[in-house]
């Protein structure tokens, strides 16, 4: 018989869960505080808690931490009412494998240990069914009209299945938890718990491929790159994909994000703000004759790039000794956030390139979405619509190319995560000329599309880790010390 240990000051809480545990033939122990708690944890050896997180004396974190200390593998689950959302946060890293919501329903409570069991059953096997499975599909928003267009005209599209609904964040958290989706559709804007917390916790407690639902403008597309740096694979826009009058064509796109999303490796990625605070940017100085750096770093990135360059840019040195250019596949407006944001985590002065800004060593120039970016034998920058190449504009190799036939002084050139093969044509041109070719680890990727294509043409010098990618761009550039000196 499974043994629960119940942990919670309010008497009646405790004679609840007892009553509805016993009823369903779990064994049954109770502690009033969380100090009873570990002690009746070392005496009992329960099979998994139900902890309360407010208590008197000691509160659940606490005991959590001092249950884990003796049984790093004890499952616990933590109580909690609304509002305690950066506690819960706070518990699930500190190791709680799930929690549940005052009020509760029983049928939540009796989940939490067999859905635990299934979930870890799962962890070691294989998506069901092999890869001509259909990816199944959780669709997480407050509105139930906008919920019900999304499910009808996703299932409409070969390949995937809506396997359920979810109204909120904590909807969704626990649905992720209960039928495991191969991806998540989340919305910004919920009560309860919004789309960036709720990505927060799936990616700490059960790291889950999320495509993200947003505004074009306003608070949400900001919410919307926050939760991109943090792990979330791709976001669609609202009118794309919520519009009852949206063509059936116009599905193609989400779908096949969804499709990628699916295969891709996620976990809980850092935000740009809360890196390090940065010190004032000193201004660079121009390119071109008489300038005093000769040296051009180049960042191709699509699906999983902005969480990818909100790791690799802040570790860029402020005196690098070259200017950056950076294109990143992604809409208009968004690249103006995604700008805003490194620029307030970096060194190194990083914005939106406009027509005319002129290369300079420590400034970092990223392509506008919807726009090719080219480098002109003056050391500015171009931009223009020209017709797509790879299906993307802003693409890789356009700014690679332009700058190795323009560009006076060394190109070098950094592949991160992303699907298709752009930047490889640019990066066989570099290498060409001399320059070095560094790309991001298979292990660190999200989808190992880009980089890939580069290493299977020979053309990587080195293919590391994420976290070390910065280092060896200062490395190439000579200002540190080679990675692992």
């Amino acid at each position: 018989m499974t043994k629960i240990l119940v942990v919670d000051d309010a008497a009646f809480m405790r004679m609840k869960a007892t009553r509805l545990l016993t009823k369903n033939s779990y064994e049954v122990v109770e502690a009033s505080t969380g100090a009873e708690a570990g002690s009746c944890f070392k005496r009992e050896s329960p099979d998994a808690v139900l902890l309360d997180i407010t208590m008197p004396d000691m509160d659940g974190l606490t005991a959590l931490k001092e249950i884990k200390s003796v049984n790093p593998d004890a499952r616990v689950a933590m109580v909690t009412a609304m509002g305690q959302q950066s506690i819960v946060m706070e518990a699930l890293k500190a190791g709680a494998s799930d929690f549940v919501v005052k009020p509760f329903s029983p049928e939540r409570v009796l989940s939490l240990w067999p859905s635990q069991m299934a979930l870890s059953n799962a962890q070691n096997n294989s998506k069901p069914g092999g890869a001509d499975a259909p990816v199944r599909v959780l669709v997480v928003g407050d509105s139930a009209f906008a919920r019900s267009i999304i499910s009808r005209r996703l299932s409409t599209a070969p390949g995937i299945e809506i396997v359920g609904e979810a109204k909120d964040g904590l909807d969704a958290f626990d649905q992720v938890k209960a039928i495991r989706p191969d991806v998540v559709t989340m919305d910004v804007t919920m009560p309860r718990m919004d789309g960036l917390a709720a990505v927060k916790l799936i990616m700490a407690d059960r790291p889950t491929p999320i495509v993200m639902l947003s505004a074009l403008t306003g608070p949400g597309a900001d919410v919307t790159m926050q939760a991109l740096e943090l792990g979330a694979i791709y976001f669609f826009l609202k009118p794309s994909i919520a519009s009852p009058a949206g063509s059936e064509e116009g599905i193609a796109e989400p779908a096949e994000k969804i499709r990628v999303a699916a295969g891709a490796k996620v976990s809980l990625g850092r935000s740009s703000i809360a890196r390090r605070p940065v010190p004032a940017k000193a201004p660079g100085s121009t390119t071109g004759p008489g300038g005093d750096f000769d040296t051009l770093v180049i960042i191709g990135s699509s699906t999983g790039g902005p969480k990818a360059l909100a790791q690799v840019v802040p570790d860029l040195p402020g005196d690098l000794n070259a200017a950056v250019l950076i294109v990143q596949h992604m809409p208009p407006q968004f690249t103006a956030l995604l700008s805003a944001r490194l620029n307030n985590a970096s060194e190194l002065e990083v914005v939106e390139a406009k027509p005319g800004d002129r290369l300079k060593r420590g400034r970092v120039l990223m392509a506008p979405g919807g726009y090719h970016m080219t480098v002109k034998r003056d050391g500015s920058v171009a931009l223009n619509k020209d017709p797509e190449v790879h299906g993307v504009r802003p693409s890789v190799d356009v700014t690679m190319q332009s700058a190795v036939k323009n560009f006076r002084g060394q190109t070098h050139a950094v592949i991160l995560t992303g699907m298709g093969s752009d930047g490889r044509d640019g990066c066989r041109e570099i290498k060409a000329k001399g320059g070095r070719v560094i790309t991001e680890h298979e292990s660190t990727c999200a989808v190992y599309g880009m980089p890939k294509a580069v290493v299977d043409a020979g053309l990587a010098d080195r293919s590391i880790p994420l976290e070390q990618i910065g280092r060896e761009i200062a490395r190439t550039c000579g200002v540190l010390s080679p990675v692992g000196a």
